[in-house]
């Protein structure tokens, strides 16, 4: 044999090798965080006591939906306590555990990073006086759950405990020491996610024990202010509620920076019932920070007060496409600071500040409060201003201003709402001193005419601007929709008289 045939050899047999291992190397945490952008939860349905609780399923095209919409990796909550013995051995049922797998199966199929966990498990994570039988039927949980996924993808992650509110950090910090080495017995390089106790706040996260480890990532939670967004009180928004999310997020992502630690937001979130603009602003900033941070953002969405994304019976998804889009395309290099304001009372003025001085394009897109964004106009990439001349007086408009980096993703910025005014009177006469507030104007095919007058009690006619009256009746409310579908577009008069005398005449256009 040769001397250039055995060098040939070997080079060959180091190139199959390498091929091999890369097929089948392992994924750190620390490359596994920057493909983790955009999260969200599967709340109330496996972590309920039984599956079908509340008629909630899970179904493989949630994970279509995610994939499609821009997530990247789903927590999967689940709950073992109804389905696991409650003396040794502790059999976790075989039927449970395959009911898990075929779910986890179609998120890992549709190249989502998956974390499943003992979530709502209160017999233990909510029982500071737990008793060393309860830990050892905790730690057979784990086993078994290990031992069942040990041949799952490195897409696949294990989350020892969700919120276990009333433990000490000492017992997370046992279950936490009990719990890996029987993950690392059949898994033994599967990415673990661990917390401090309460409610996992980045001050618990911090103060619990770091697992001596390699594939190890933390996690938190944040519901902060829990008054605005578990209760829906106020508003949020001030240079204040900024500052301290910005500081929440820089305090995780040093302590990560130091610990050479990924972090993730396992949860985070509002109601439904909170103020609009708060809502989107609340989630625009937390968005913003967690990339900013490089820490893993996984909206919390459970299909109630929560949601995000909703489910109907036929079966279908819908979004909060204004929240969800929130979540999907906010980036620290989104247009910023986006104000509108009046431009001869019937046109919206936009401006903004470009975070990015290489924009490759600029789009502005508008929506109603009822429908979705569509884009009105496609700017250059170093555009900070834009009239908006379409629009129709009285109408609540919202905008957004929406790039391409040069890096092809596409950002949006925070979502903000203006009123057009209304558009002033032509005429106006007042029979004594006391004027009364009128507004009118179309909606569709409605004419709205509205008063504060304290007597809700006027006359009312329509003109054209020749003076033929097309409508005309008596209200006793203070607000009206009259039907107007068969006038044709145009300028109308709108006449006003009310039991005191007093009168005023609106002009109004028809669009």
């Amino acid at each position: 044999m040769t001397k250039n045939f055995i060098s040939a050899t070997v080079l060959c047999c180091v190139a199959i090798i390498a091929l091999v291992n890369n097929a089948f190397a392992q994924m750190t945490p620390q490359e596994a965080i920057l493909k983790m952008t955009c999260g969200i939860n599967v709340g109330r349905h496996l972590e309920n006591a039984t599956e079908g609780d509340g008629s909630r399923f899970i179904k493989e095209y949630y994970f279509e939906d995610f994939r499609a919409a821009g997530f990247n990796f789903v927590r999967i909550p689940v709950q073992w306590d109804k389905h696991t013995g409650t003396s040794a051995p502790y059999t976790v049922d075989p039927t449970w555990l395959n009911r898990v797998e075929e779910v986890v199966d179609w998120s890992l199929k549709h190249g989502l990073i998956t974390f499943i966990n003992s979530h709502h498990d209160r017999w233990i994570l909510e029982d500071a006086s737990y008793t060393p039988q309860e830990k050892e039927r905790f730690i057979a949980i784990w086993t078994q759950v290990a031992d069942h996924f040990k041949d799952k993808s490195d897409s696949l992650f294990f989350e020892i405990a969700n919120e276990p509110a009333t433990l000490s950090i000492s017992q997370v910090n046992s279950l936490n020491a009990a719990v890996i080495p029987v993950i690392r017995a059949t898994n033994p390089t599967r990415i673990i996610i661990y917390s401090g106790n309460n409610y996992t706040g980045v001050s618990h996260m911090k103060a619990a024990a770091i697992p001596n480890d390699k594939y190890i990532m933390a996690t938190f939670h944040s519901y902060d202010p829990w008054t605005f967004a578990g209760e829906g009180t106020g508003t949020w928004g001030t240079t204040s509620d900024i500052s301290q999310v910005k500081s929440r997020m820089a305090d995780a992502a040093s302590w990560s920076t130091t610990h050479n630690i990924p972090v993730i937001l396992g949860e985070f979130g509002t109601i439904g019932k909170c103020q609009v603009a708060s809502r989107m602003k609340w989630f625009y900033t937390y968005l913003e920070e967690a990339r900013r941070q490089n820490i893993a953002p996984a909206v919390w969405t459970d299909f109630g007060d929560f949601s995000v994304y909703y489910i109907n019976s036929n079966p279908a998804s819908k979004w909060n496409t204004v929240i969800k889009d929130i979540i999907v395309y906010t980036h620290h290099l989104s247009a910023a600071s986006l104000t509108i304001a009046d431009a001869n009372k019937e046109d919206a003025q936009l401006a903004w500040k470009n975070r990015a001085s290489d924009y490759k394009w600029i789009r502005i897109e508008r929506k109603l409060s009822s429908g979705i964004y569509s884009s009105i106009d496609t700017l250059e990439g170093s555009a900070t201003s834009y009239l908006d001349e379409t629009t129709t007086a009285g109408r609540t408009y919202t905008y957004r201003v929406v790039c391409e980096l040069s890096t092809g993703e596409i950002t949006h910025s925070y979502p903000a709402e203006k009123k057009i005014q209304l558009q002033t009177s032509i005429n106006e006469l007042t029979i004594n001193d006391n004027s009364i507030g009128l507004t009118a104007y179309f909606e569709n095919e409605n004419l709205m005419i509205k008063t504060d007058g304290d007597q809700p009690d006027f006359f009312y006619n329509v003109s054209t601007l020749s003076g033929q009256v097309v409508k005309a009746g008596r209200s006793k409310t203070n607000e009206l929709m009259v039907n107007t579908a068969s006038f044709p577009k145009g300028v109308y008069l709108v006449n006003f008289v009310d039991t005191r005398g007093q009168t005023r005449t609106l002009k109004v256009v028809k669009y």
